[in-house]
């Protein structure tokens, strides 16, 4: 019902990438920062058994160069999964990273390059949805295990980056986005089943992209 303040990360960024259950256990992995692009992971911990607020605290550092933002992260903290990203001077990458809570390793990249986009659920089934890819169709979905392969899944109607997003393999929601050549927020909802994508009848209250959910549709 209300919103509260929690401590903050220890290096300030943006479009980075997160994972985590729920608001009790999240991962935040790279970013965009001044003067460039971090590789730097924090894991955040709290417990309704102690007094004292939730803390972030260093997780290990991602292990790929060179380093990105707007990949996709998903998973948790002993399990998390880091997909894509965009380097400087905005090269997209196809590279998968797997965390067990103390160290990246390379899992098994996608099929095509991620930035932008979306993804959820967990390392052994996971959901990735293609954003920016030039010259891509931005309505790709890719599901998998991450540490082994990825195979076609239904394809989005309406092609989008920077949407918001939530969910797994098999109930998965997008929100608004934009796609060149305007770059224009929409406010579209699109359902997964794990199968195929259906259009919401509703639509979101305003047009929005770059924003941030969690939870199931």
């Amino acid at each position: 019902t209300t919103w509260s303040n929690t401590p903050t990360l220890a290096t300030a960024r943006d479009r980075a990438h997160g994972g985590g259950p729920n608001s009790s256990n999240g991962l935040c992995a790279g970013g965009l920062t001044s003067p460039g692009v971090v590789s730097v992971v924090e894991e955040f911990t709290s417990s309704t058994n102690v007094i004292t607020a939730g803390a972030w605290s260093s997780g290990g550092t991602l292990s790929r160069s060179p380093t990105t933002h707007s990949g996709v992260g998903l998973g948790s903290t002993p399990a998390g999964v880091y997909i894509g990203g965009v380097s400087s001077p905005g090269a997209i990458t196809a590279n998968t990273e797997l965390y067990n809570g103390s160290a990246w390793t390379s899992g098994t990249s996608t099929p095509l390059n991620i930035g932008y986009g979306g993804g959820g659920g967990t390392s052994a089934a996971a959901i990735v949805l293609s954003g920016e890819d030039p010259p891509g169709s931005g309505t790709t979905t890719l599901e998998g295990d991450a540490s082994s392969s990825w195979t076609a899944g239904g394809t989005r109607n309406n092609a989008a980056q920077g949407f918001t997003y939530a969910g797994t393999q098999t109930s998965f929601v997008t929100v608004g986005g934009s796609f060149p050549p305007s770059y224009s927020d929409t406010n579209k909802v699109e359902m997964y089943d794990g199968t195929s994508w259906t259009n919401s009848p509703g639509t979101y209250p305003a047009n929005t992209s770059h924003g941030g959910a969690s939870g199931t549709s």
